[in-house]
C-alpha cells in the first residue's frame, strides 16, 4: 500500500507564522503540516487555511 503525502507549495515567506498565530499552534507545526510530515485533523485544518486564506497550492506525492 503506497502512502501519499501532500505538500503546500507557492506560500510567501513568514506565512508559517502567520498561520500559526491565527490557529494557536506552533510553527514548527504549521511546517510539519505544510510538508506533509503530519496528517492529523489539525494538520488537514492548517493544510487547508494555508491553501484558502494564503493562496498555497496543493500537491500530492507518492512515497
Amino acid at each position: 500500500m503506497d502512502k501519499k503525502r501532500i505538500l503546500i507549495v507557492g506560500l510567501e515567506r513568514g506565512t508559517n507564522l502567520k498561520i500559526a498565530r491565527t490557529l494557536g499552534v506552533t510553527k514548527e507545526m504549521v511546517s510539519m503540516a505544510v510538508c506533509g510530515r503530519k496528517n492529523t485533523p489539525l494538520a488537514r485544518k492548517i493544510r487547508h487555511v494555508a491553501v484558502k486564506q494564503y493562496g498555497g497550492k496543493e500537491v500530492e506525492l507518492e512515497n
